[in-house]
């Protein structure tokens, strides 16, 4: 009895040996729901001006929020921006950032949703500034990630 409790089978009996690298899709996906931290790329690529359409991956209202990659004039430096889904048929993302002058810009889209939510169109591209000028947006819509599924799947 002592030799099986020192033998290598006796230690690891009792000892968990899966971690999380051995868990299913499901029960990762399971996980990351339950926490709050499950995210999944819809979109990739570069969508600008009135009439730019982008193609979802799946319907945006399966999920809780959306975070819009933006950019204007620099792609290596992203603005992130969050957007809270919701049944209608349109969504409003936007950026922020200072220029040289210390005016605040702001890049505002509105996209138009197809009937199945998975098909989104710029309709308003429209940039202004702290000062009420308004102008075309030049900024550029890079990625959109679901964030929380709430419904569907892939």
């Amino acid at each position: 009895m002592a030799n099986e409790i020192m033998s290598l089978e006796g230690q690891l009996c009792g000892i968990p040996l899966a971690g999380p690298e051995s868990f299913s899709q499901q029960q990762l996906d399971y996980l990351k729901a339950a926490m709050g931290i499950d995210e999944t790329v819809l979109w990739t690529g570069e969508a600008s001006g009135v009439n730019a359409t982008m193609n979802l991956s799946e319907a945006y209202t399966n999920f809780e929020r959306l975070r819009f990659v933006t950019y204007e004039g620099n792609p290596s430096i992203p603005y992130w921006w969050s957007e809270v889904c919701t049944n209608g048929t349109a969504l409003y993302p936007s950026y922020v950032r200072t220029n040289s002058a210390s005016a605040e810009v702001v890049g505002m889209w509105t996209l138009v949703s197809s009937n199945d939510n998975k098909t989104l169109t710029i309709s308003v591209a429209t940039l202004r500034t702290n000062g009420g000028t308004q102008g075309t947006n030049s900024g550029k819509i890079m990625k959109i990630v679901g964030i929380h599924r709430i419904s569907g799947g892939n």
